[in-house]
């Protein structure tokens, strides 16, 4: 009996070590994709990861697309995004590995009879939302205590400041 309990122990253990180890993908994530005109553009992926279900938009300089289709099993992230133009459907399939604070896979992209597979390396994107706070002295002693409270949406950057001045 003691043995048996050791052993269902140790496998809870080690069944709450690698779930706390299984990466996440929620975040906000950029990366860049040349062109055929030499400039190179920009996206940005916004994610929730719910389990193994994956939701979300991609934006791009084409516009903002939900995420169809989203998975994240074990370390690989899978999603799809769909558009329609005048020009016909288009169809991307991304898959990658997720590591630490990069997505690195391919991305499948098909166009009318036109397809074409190419890299696709994500990072996930520093971002300053938060409340931020901090206590200052003076050379005299006094302490003031201050709270900056900040949000970020794409580049944009809006907040407060306050300060303590109760002393």
């Amino acid at each position: 009996l003691t043995s048996s309990s050791s052993i269902l122990a140790s496998i809870w253990v080690f069944a709450a070590v690698a779930a706390v180890d299984q990466p996440n993908a929620t975040g906000t994530w950029v990366w860049e994709t040349p062109g055929r005109d030499g400039q190179t553009r920009k996206s940005t992926l916004v994610l929730k990861q719910d389990g193994e279900k994956l939701a979300g938009k991609m934006k791009s300089p084409r516009g903002e697309l939900e995420i169809q289709d989203g998975k994240v099993k074990k370390d690989v992230v899978s999603f799809s995004v769909k558009r329609e133009s005048q020009r016909g459907k288009m169809n991307a399939n991304y898959q990658g590995k997720l590591a630490d604070d990069t997505i690195k896979g391919t991305m499948a992209v098909s166009f009318g009879d036109r397809a074409m597979t190419r890299a696709w390396v994500a990072k996930r994107a520093v971002t300053v939302t938060g409340t931020w706070g901090w206590s200052m002295e003076s050379d005299d002693g006094q302490t003031w205590e201050a709270t900056l409270t900040l949000k970020q949406e794409g580049e944009t950057v809006t907040g407060h400041f306050s300060r303590d001045d109760s002393d």
